[in-house]
């Protein structure tokens, strides 16, 4: 009996420490700052400016399509003008770059009987002109938008290359030499994973970086994971994702969204010869608050994961870490008529 009751109270011990992190996980997703309600406003219109895009590359894109959103996006971009945010950032010039695609598209056909087309066309010219001429310019120059061909020979060009080869040559480091990266190999590795896939284009993700030796060791003295080799790591990545890019029905995506980035950034970092280390952080971990303050996170980002990073010093010892057998993973339902 008293076992059943240790038992119980060990449960509902567990139970009730995950509901603090889900309740905290619900107050840090909150849009009510303003830098917080900044970030939802941007990437509600990269939402929906995505869906529009989305439109442009369908088979047969039907002209007129996405009529009601194109005319809600140009709103936004008049309150988002008004509310003096950046015309500079992604989500404006990202927004502007797909609707002006669309108008483009519209005027292959008879745009007469698209009897909405010709107000989207003048509201989208009274947005254009208050904006700064060489910002339109560099966002034409700069920003593709729409939809175009890619050549069957340049989708198969990833058979060309071995990644089954490369996945196996990456390895966890936990030895490095002792001497901070580039930051032009820093800035390549973001620039690579920047390819990553994210919910409707949204590129939540954040990277911060550090080679500073004392911000290192404050680093080292925060984190959880690197027992045994602390001191050992120059140079420290923090992967966040910003929780304010999300909408209500969108709860835990962060993790989703920041697990893709975390996995392009640690093989973009292997491709430039630069050894990691993948440290799992603890949701809200005793330290967050201090490790936020110390790299400039906002609150409602959530760490994804540390990564230790540094040039290899050489021949350098891995532990297996044997991975499962295929069989152990895949499952296959149903008989395809291939076989």
């Amino acid at each position: 009996m008293i076992t059943k009751i240790k038992k119980a109270i060990q449960y509902f011990s567990v139970r009730c420490y995950e509901l603090k992190i889900s309740i905290k996980e619900f107050r840090r997703g909150s849009k009510l700052s303003s830098d917080a309600f900044e970030s939802f406003y941007k990437n509600g219109m990269l939402v929906e400016v995505h869906s529009v895009e989305k439109g442009l590359g369908l088979k047969n894109t039907k002209p007129g399509h996405s009529s009601k959103p194109v005319t809600n996006l140009i709103n936004k971009m008049f309150g988002y003008i008004g509310r003096g945010y950046d015309p500079t950032d992604f989500a404006f010039k990202e927004t502007y770059r797909v609707i002006a695609a669309y108008i483009e598209y519209q005027k292959e056909f008879d745009t007469s009987k698209f009897p909405e087309f010709a107000e989207i066309e003048r509201k989208f010219n009274v947005l254009t002109q208050q904006l700064d001429s060489n910002l339109v310019a560099s966002i034409k120059d700069d920003l593709n938008g729409g939809a175009h061909i890619v050549p069957l020979k340049e989708l198969l060009h990833g058979k060309d290359f071995d990644v089954q080869s490369f996945f196996k040559t990456r390895h966890s480091i936990r030895m490095y030499q002792k001497m901070p990266l580039n930051q032009s190999d820093i800035q390549k590795a973001v620039e690579i994973a920047n390819m990553s896939p994210s919910a409707c284009n949204r590129q939540p993700n954040k990277v911060y970086f550090t080679s500073e030796c004392e911000t290192v060791k404050q680093i080292d003295d925060l984190i959880t994971g690197s027992s045994g080799f602390k001191g050992e790591t120059p140079n420290y990545i923090i992967v966040t994702t910003d929780r304010a890019c999300f909408m209500k029905e969108e709860q835990y995506q962060w993790y989703i969204n920041g697990g893709i980035y975390l996995s392009y950034l640690t093989l973009a970092l292997h491709s430039l010869g630069i050894g990691n280390c993948i440290m799992q952080w603890k949701a809200f971990y005793r330290t967050e608050n201090k490790l936020k303050e110390l790299l400039g996170i906002s609150s409602h980002e959530a760490i994804i994961a540390v990564v230790g990073c540094g040039y290899y010093q050489g021949d350098t010892k891995c532990i297996y870490a044997q991975r499962k057998a295929v069989s152990d993973t895949l499952h296959i339902v149903g008989v395809s008529d291939a076989e």
